[in-house]
């Protein structure tokens, strides 16, 4: 896994979440051809936002707490997280060109943020 790209577990989320204040949380299972296929663009789209943004990947099957917390189930999902708060969510994966665009809104729309 790319070192700008953190994965959690149900123990661990609330700290993870919390040292960022601009969090996109990339839930995902394994065997999900549209997840594999964003799995893949990951790690320049973490490069792009490094600084900015942490990336946190979701398995959804080694984490359902987190999935029903944040009551995602539709892989993959993408929920922006703005100081632990939802503002954005993306989902599916309709190409790297639509999934950039998308975030790219979310991520310009989080800088209005209080």
């Amino acid at each position: 896994m790319d070192s700008a790209i953190h994965e959690v577990t149900d123990e661990n989320i609330d700290d993870v979440v919390a040292d960022s204040n601009l969090v996109l949380l990339v839930f995902g299972l394994p065997g999900c051809g549209p997840c594999r296929d964003l799995g893949l663009v990951l790690p320049q789209i973490a490069l792009r936002y490094l600084g900015r943004l942490s990336v946190i990947t979701v398995d959804a099957l080694r984490c359902p707490k987190v999935c029903q917390v944040y009551n995602v189930n539709i892989f993959p999902t993408s929920i922006l997280l703005y100081c632990s708060k939802e503002v954005g969510i993306i989902r599916g994966f309709a190409g790297c060109s639509f999934y950039s665009r998308k975030l790219e809104e979310l991520v310009g729309d989080s800088k209005n943020l209080p």
